[in-house]
C-alpha cells in the first residue's frame, strides 16, 4: 500500500528519521517539526487507447515546523529524498516521483510555519 510503504520510506531516510509524519490534518498538540500528508487515489490515466499502464497518486506534504527556517529546510529534505525516485518502496515499486515544492504558508499567530511539497508518485503494488 502507498501510504505505508511512503511513511516507511521517509522514516527510514537519512536525515528524515524518527519524524512525525501524519496522514490527514495534524493532532491538536502535534511536536514540530513535522509532516502531514495526502495522498489521492492510486489510479491510471485513461486515454483514448485505454487505461496507460501507469498507476499514480497526487501527493502534497504539508512541512511544519516552529520557524520559516526549519519549515524550507525539512520541505527542501522532503524534495531530495522523494524527487526523481525510482526503485523499491516498501511492498511496492515506484515508478517515479516528480515534485516540486510550494509556496510557504503559516500560522504566525500560533508560531507554525508551513512548506509545501507536492506533485505526483507513480507506484505500482
Amino acid at each position: 500500500m502507498l501510504a505505508t510503504d511512503l511513511q516507511t520510506f521517509l522514516d527510514e531516510h537519512e536525515g528524515l528519521e524518527g519524524l512525525r509524519l501524519y496522514p490527514g490534518p495534524l493532532p491538536p498538540e502535534v511536536e514540530f517539526p513535522a509532516i502531514a500528508y495526502k495522498l489521492g487515489p492510486l489510479q491510471e490515466r485513461v486515454t483514448h487507447s485505454g487505461p496507460d499502464g501507469l498507476p499514480r497518486a497526487e501527493i502534497e506534504l504539508a512541512c511544519g515546523a516552529d520557524s520559516r527556517a526549519e519549515a524550507d529546510e525539512l520541505a527542501r529534505r522532503v524534495l531530495a529524498a522523494l524527487n526523481g525516485l525510482r526503485g523499491p518502496m516498501g511492498e511496492g515499486t515506484c515508478l517515479g516521483a516528480f515534485l516540486r515544492l510550494g509556496e510557504p504558508d503559516s500560522q504566525a499567530d500560533l508560531g507554525i510555519y508551513w512548506r509545501l511539497v507536492n506533485g505526483v508518485i507513480y507506484y505500482r503494488e
